[in-house]
């Protein structure tokens, strides 16, 4: 085969990789299968944590998340569950839940590099089962409310 032959069949593999590479980035940012949750009449995709090491992991050090993904903190008693942002890239919003119905609702969570390097912590205001975090703008962009409902796939 010739160079240049050679050169393309090699030109086209890397393009290949490489957008395989993204595609992956941006649609399975986590390793597994994301799951399809609905709260109110909205669609998005779900890594559900619920062990003690995912939930620690949670969203730290992922650098790329599409506006309609998302990570479910699911937990076997209510409590008021505390938060934090360490190694976040983004800001997020956070619906909190219970029993199946958003219950609360914190907008806007900064990451540290969106707060002088301070890491947030927070807390809903009532005990919850469920925690969904969201790129920061899926509340308002979605409208979502107190009171709407939320399931997902198993």
């Amino acid at each position: 085969m010739p160079v240049f032959g050679k050169f393309i069949i090699l030109l086209l593999a890397t393009i290949v990789i490489t957008i395989g590479i993204f595609a992956t980035k941006q649609l399975l940012f986590f390793p597994g299968q994301l799951t399809k949750a609905y709260i109110g009449n909205r669609q998005i995709y779900v890594k559900i944590a619920r062990t003690p090491p995912e939930r620690q992991q949670g969203l730290s050090g992922i650098k790329i998340m599409n506006n309609n993904q998302g990570m479910l903190f699911v937990f076997d008693k209510k409590e008021k569950y505390s938060f934090w942002m360490k190694d976040m890239n983004f800001n997020l919003d956070f619906i909190w839940i219970t029993q199946g119905s958003v219950v609360d609702l914190t907008e806007d969570v900064p990451s540290p590099a969106a707060n002088n390097g301070e890491i947030s912590q927070i807390s809903p205001r009532v005990p919850i089962d469920m925690v969904l975090e969201a790129r920061s703008g899926f509340i308002k962009q979605n409208k979502i409310n107190l009171g709407n409902k939320f399931y997902f796939e198993i």
